[in-house]
């Protein structure tokens, strides 16, 4: 709406108008604001805001539940969409050429909801863990990359080179070879070992990549075995190889049968023409946070304890000779992060961690940016990532008229964002505590970390 680009809409919508009632109409959303199936403008407001006696109603012509479902699972990848050749993440977006992919439109919508909330004295628990320290974290930058089954020693080099950066790192696995073989990954019991001890996370590569094909669950079962009986552990967040994709929740739910958590395959940008570029920013599927997946309709809707993680800054790079323009978008980058309260992927493979100049310059230009700006930025690997997501779904937060309650599952804690109007300070446990006062997203609000475990705060 800021960079007056209208909001997609991908459900069915009331044709209505609001009331020429100038007492009670507080606001509404012009035409222009959303566009429908193919880019045509609705013509209608699609968002009203009247005063209703001492409150407010707020009137959305369309589901904006089921628009924010389209956006973040897609549609199903039953069949070639973009042409490519494969069934991949790619086919299951559903914004289109019209669309700007650097926008976060379910963010978008759910600053919406989050703005009302406000207007409430709601308060939640924000997106974000805190630091390690306890402080209010800004922005959060996950880092991983698939190994490829490459055997010419890229893994063990990139893991290091990411621990010298003082960053975490998160391999994704393939298994190439057979059970038995002693070639299954290309990484041996041993280095994965070493893998472990320099804090690199460890997943699973799945590899379905074949033309115009559907996987199976006995697929997916097959190359679990595979991992778990290598390596004695059960992946947490995993890739599937060039993204491949079949259906629509019928991998998660298989996923989640096994104990898996996560996956990061969800493309950035459509896959079409170029399907491996470098510097490749977007938001195919409207945000930039991770989602919990909700079923299908022949298993009730139900949401599933799994979650998808988007891919967003790929193969980011700063060359010598475009030197200065790679720097200031990369820049824009972390600042954007920033300022909307993101968490930020890196999606880089392990050969050019290790091996490519341009890469390692990125690598080390955002961590020279981000400390001369001082912005309090935590660094994760992809699987923390997830399993920060779940502690957040499990993190509660309730109020009795008197004082608020939160249980914060998370190893660090949680923070609660509370909308401008509260008190800059409150009583945490008894305690005076301060809370910090930023702009996210456009919206002044109070942010207030808590430890892991159960709280009292009273205003």
């Amino acid at each position: 709406l800021r960079k007056n680009i209208p909001l997609p809409v991908i459900s069915r919508y009331r044709e209505c108008r609001p009331a020429e009632d100038v007492d009670s109409l507080l606001f509404f959303l012009p035409p222009t604001s959303f566009a429908i199936s193919g880019g045509r403008n609705s013509g209608v407001p699609l968002l009203t805001v009247r005063r209703i006696g001492k409150g407010r109603a707020y009137y959305f012509a369309f589901s904006l539940t089921q628009t924010l479902c389209n956006l973040h699972q897609g549609r199903p990848a039953d069949r070639d969409w973009d042409g490519d050749g494969f069934y991949r993440t790619g086919d299951q977006i559903t914004l289109t050429q019209c669309h700007d992919l650097s926008v976060p439109y379910g963010d978008l919508y759910l600053s919406m909801l989050e703005a009302v909330l406000d207007e409430m004295g709601i308060p939640t628990v924000w997106k974000l863990p805190p630091m390690e320290n306890g402080e209010i974290t800004e922005l959060a930058v996950h880092f991983g990359g698939d190994d490829e089954y490459d055997h010419t020693n890229v893994q063990l080099p990139a893991a290091e080179r990411m621990h010298d950066f003082g960053l975490p790192y998160h391999l994704n696995l393939l298994p190439g070879g057979k059970l038995g073989s002693g070639d299954e990954f290309a990484v041996s019991r041993e280095d994965y070992q070493r893998l472990k001890a320099l804090g690199c996370e460890r997943s699973i590569h799945f590899d379905f990549f074949k033309p115009r094909t559907f996987f199976t669950e006995e697929d997916v079962n097959r190359q679990l075995d595979t991992y778990e009986q290598v390596f004695g552990e059960t992946p947490v967040c995993s890739v599937n190889h060039v993204m491949m994709w079949t259906g629509w929740t019928d991998f998660p739910r298989w996923c989640e049968k096994r104990g898996t958590k996560g996956d990061a395959s969800r493309v950035h940008v459509f896959l079409v023409p170029d399907a491996n570029p470098v510097n490749k920013f977007g938001l195919a599927f409207g945000t930039a946070f991770p989602h919990f997946v909700m079923d299908d309709w022949r298993y009730h809707n139900r949401m599933l304890d799994y979650c998808y993680l988007p891919v967003m800054l790929y193969e980011p790079r700063v060359s010598e000779r475009n030197r200065e323009e790679d720097e200031k978008n990369l820049a824009a980058i972390l600042d954007r992060s920033r300022a909307q309260g993101w968490l930020l992927n890196f999606f880089i493979h392990p050969v050019y961690v290790s091996r490519d100049e341009d890469c390692v310059r990125a690598i080390a230009y955002t961590v020279k940016y981000l400390g001369e700006k001082g912005y309090r930025a935590r660094f994760f690997g992809t699987d923390e990532a997830c399993l920060w997501w779940h502690a957040r779904k499990k993190t509660t937060l309730s109020f009795d008229g008197e004082a608020y309650t939160v249980s914060a599952d998370y190893r660090d804690g949680a923070v609660l964002r509370f909308p401008d109007a509260f008190a800059d300070t409150c009583l945490l446990d008894g305690k005076e505590a301060r809370l910090e006062r930023r702009v996210v997203d456009g919206k002044p609000c109070k942010l207030l970390a808590v430890a892991q475990g159960e709280h009292t705060v009273i205003f």
